[in-house]
């Protein structure tokens, strides 16, 4: 701003030169310097930095999804690790990603008329965009200790019936 054609060629023809007005000046200058380099400039600087902490701070929470919840069914690894085979077991042969991706690419090559019934029901569904047939909150591993657990509780009632029956 400072070089020819600009607010520099109009602050050197002002009457700042004048004994008495050398302070208006330097008041004006300085006000500028707060206001523009000062204030703008961290306003910009604070405006970047708190972008890039947001960003990074996205890429930390994909990073520990990927690492603790399964893609397929959403699992979490302590959930898992507490009622399932294990995560590592789980993700590397239950719900292994690749196979659904090989499944997927497998219906697209194949020829629609051979598909078979479970073939041509994902393929209905993956051609409308409706993800039903990805077993989303659903594990067989899971499903097998909630249904033992939901027996256990069944035989427990079916115990205390016969004893209030007997008594």
């Amino acid at each position: 701003m400072r070089l020819t054609g600009g607010i520099g060629d109009i602050l050197i023809k002002a009457e700042w030169d004048d004994k008495g007005k050398w302070y208006d000046k330097y008041f004006f200058e300085f006000s500028y310097y707060i206001f523009v380099i000062a204030i703008m400039l961290n306003i910009f600087l604070a405006i970047i930095v708190t972008t890039f902490a947001q960003l990074r701070d996205q890429k930390k929470s994909r990073l520990e999804d990927m690492k603790n919840v399964c893609f397929i069914c959403g699992y979490s690894r302590q959930a898992l690790d507490k009622d399932g085979n294990g995560f590592h077991t789980h993700i590397r042969t239950d719900h292994y990603l690749w196979h659904y991706v090989h499944f997927i690419i497998h219906l697209r090559e194949k020829d629609p008329t051979e598909y078979t019934g479970l073939e041509s029901y994902v393929a209905a569904l993956f051609a409308r965009g409706d993800i039903g047939w990805v077993p989303l909150n659903r594990a067989l591993c899971v499903r097998v200790q909630e249904t033992s657990a939901a027996e256990a509780v069944e035989r427990k009632l079916q115990e205390l019936e016969k004893v209030l029956a007997t008594s």
